[in-house]
């Protein structure tokens, strides 16, 4: 009887501990909590936590797949944006140069990619011709004149069966 006794005893005082816990632990600081609490701009940062960084590295990458085998992930150290009545972006490495034609207007959004001006080169071989090319510019800032967004584009070169695919491609805070 008094082992029932202790383990009922045992047993609520540990429900009230549990159960009684505090919802915020006000030694926690909001600035370093890792959300966004208010008056933050940004997670841990802005208002009365302090500037955010204001760094924004310019950065693209891109998945390339041949004839629809095996992919592999590339990372672009070729990475430009120019608009010279339409948006052009060039991403690329030592192995691989694309450039698609992201049409006249810069608007964020969803776009068909425009298959004139739009082609590849994968190890010195030409896949002259965008068989289908979607593009989202997620951001664009026109004060730094710097735009993000995502790709990805089939190409091909005449041939059957011989196609270019640039899937997973990402741009993040190009200049132009």
């Amino acid at each position: 009887m008094q082992f029932r006794t202790l383990s009922a005893i045992l047993f609520t005082g540990l429900l009230l501990t549990v159960s009684c816990k505090k919802d915020k632990d006000p030694e926690i600081n909001p600035c370093m909590n890792g959300q966004l609490d208010p008056g933050e701009t940004q997670i841990d940062c802005g208002g009365s936590c302090g500037p955010c960084p204001s760094t924004e590295f310019p950065s693209a990458g891109f998945t390339v797949n041949l004839y629809g085998d095996s992919e592999t992930e590339l990372s672009a150290s070729i990475r430009e944006l120019t608009v010279n009545g339409n948006w052009s972006l060039r991403v690329g490495n030592d192995s691989i140069d694309v450039r698609m034609n992201l049409g006249n207007s810069g608007m964020t959004g969803t776009f068909a990619m425009n298959p004139t001006g739009s082609y590849a080169s994968y190890n010195g071989v030409n896949y002259p011709t965008l068989s289908s090319g979607i593009y989202t510019i997620s951001a664009h800032n026109t004060t730094t004149e710097k735009m993000s967004g995502f790709f990805h584009a089939k190409f091909s070169r005449g041939v059957i069966g011989d196609t270019l695919y640039i899937t997973n491609g990402y741009f993040e805070y190009l200049p132009y």
